[in-house]
């Protein structure tokens, strides 16, 4: 008997435990059919999805400075296409150079496929009236006047067009594109000429006109689209040496010169393309964490200085000496270029350029510097061609003088920092190689990025 007790007992709690257990099962699947069944809304989708990483660089557009305001959402329904909008704001403002455009604004424009798959383009606004204007929608009921530009994510245009006092004017559309944004009304559509192929501007340097086909005069006419260079991208960079996020005057370092922007432009009847404009961020070095940050527009505008960017350490190839205990490196075509605007806003620009090997002799170990194999000197001799270069940049500046003054005075300074530099001394820089010869390469004179790269790495 009380093994028969026993045995129910045991029987109950095992069939207590699968009750348990298949709830349990239950209501995880409930959860998760609840989780596949929530749907997200279309403006979840589209913030879910959306990137600019590919967008290209030949736009002028600064990517990381644009932030979309994506509470900001509205919808307009332009013949029977949804069309979502959020406003674009600039984290610093860029600041445009006086002239034809007095504003550049953004916003995003977003459509979802058949398939729910979110379709992005991207808006610039560049009002010619003194406006600043955050909706493509509201352009033409606010009288804008100026250009826009639409761009796929991948920084292609596919449409712009040209707006006087609130009209559209035709455009002109990307051939390729099925959906090159929304249009202002099908008047315009069927006059906008079409662009027969986007591979027209294979960088900064190489930009070309487009091939046209199509168009027609439409609403408007007394002009044409001339495709030109409208202006360029440049940063101006700050040492921030008290970390307060201001640019003084006297922590101005120098200008990094961007890529020209070649885009479309409306010129009327007998008239010429507007004069370029530049647009300008501006970055400072933060004193304290070394840290780069962008800040606002200074309260007075430096006296720029466009330079090249700085020498790479991966320039020189250093090799032991054949007799002695120094090392030496051999790079050809070491260059200097300056250019700088001036107070009255005239650019000046002047250059020093050594086609002929320049020899550098180092030691191998340093009484001051210690071992300086392994990219150590190399690394030094790099920082030590930059202040030679700065140094040339003041002599011209302050003088003015002729670009052959500029080359010896060059040549100076930089025999000067590996003799007794900043970060060099007891170095010596020749054309004439060792007496016992160099065993080792002949390399070119490159630059890096913003800051001196590392070769001990």
């Amino acid at each position: 008997m009380k093994s028969l007790l026993k045995e129910v007992s045991y029987f109950s709690f095992v069939l207590i435990l699968l009750l348990i257990s298949s709830c349990e099962s239950e209501q995880e699947n409930i959860s998760e059919n609840e989780i596949h069944n929530v749907e997200l809304t279309d403006v979840e989708i589209i913030k879910q999805n959306f990137s600019l990483e590919n967008f290209n660089d030949t736009t002028g557009f600064l990517e990381y400075n644009l932030k979309v305001m994506w509470d900001s959402h509205v919808e307009n329904n332009i013949d029977g296409t949804i069309w979502h909008e959020f406003q674009i704001e600039e984290q610093i403002k860029t600041n445009v150079e006086k002239g034809e455009i007095t504003d550049i604004t953004y916003s995003l424009l977003s459509t979802l496929n058949a398939k729910g798959t979110p379709m992005y383009r991207l808006v610039k606004m560049a009002s010619h009236n003194g406006d600043a204007y955050s909706s493509y929608f509201d352009l033409v009921p606010n009288n804008f006047t100026g250009m826009t530009y639409i761009y796929d994510m991948n920084g292609d245009m596919t449409m712009t067009r040209y707006y006087r006092k609130g009209t559209p004017f035709r455009g002109i559309v990307e051939l390729e594109s099925q959906v090159p944004g929304p249009v202002p009304s099908s008047l315009t559509a069927r006059c906008d000429a079409k662009i027969a192929s986007k591979s027209y501007c294979d960088g900064a340097s190489n930009c070309r006109e487009p091939n046209q086909t199509g168009g027609c005069e439409g609403p408007t006419g007394g002009g044409q689209y001339v495709w030109t260079r409208t202006g360029s991208y440049a940063t101006d960079w700050y040492n921030d040496a008290n970390a307060d996020g201001v640019g003084q005057s006297t922590e101005y370092s120098h200008t990094q010169q961007g890529g020209d922007i070649y885009e479309w432009v409306w010129v009327n009847d007998g008239g010429s393309a507007p004069a370029p404009q530049n647009s300008y961020s501006y970055h400072a070095l933060d004193g304290y964490s070394s840290s780069v940050n962008e800040i606002p527009k200074p309260s007075i505008s430096p006296i720029r200085t466009y330079v090249k960017l700085p020498p790479s350490c991966r320039s020189f190839n250093f090799v032991q000496d054949r007799v002695s205990s120094n090392q030496v490196a051999a790079v050809v075509n070491v260059s200097f270029k300056i250019v700088y605007v001036d107070r009255y806003n005239v650019k000046k620009s002047t250059f020093a350029t050594f086609l002929q090997p320049i020899y550098f002799t180092i030691p191998r170990f340093h009484s001051e510097h210690g071992n300086l194999l392994d990219g150590r000197g190399a690394n030094r001799v790099a920082k030590a061609l930059g202040v030679a270069h700065k140094r040339t940049k003041a002599y011209f500046i302050a003088t003015g003088a002729s670009q052959s003054q500029v080359q010896s005075k060059a040549w100076e300074y930089i025999r000067d920092e590996l003799r007794n530099g900043t970060y060099m001394t007891g170095g010596v820089a020749s054309f004439t190689p060792p007496l016992a010869g160099f065993d080792g390469e002949i390399t070119q004179y490159e630059t890096t990025s913003i800051f001196y790269d590392d070769c001990t790495n």
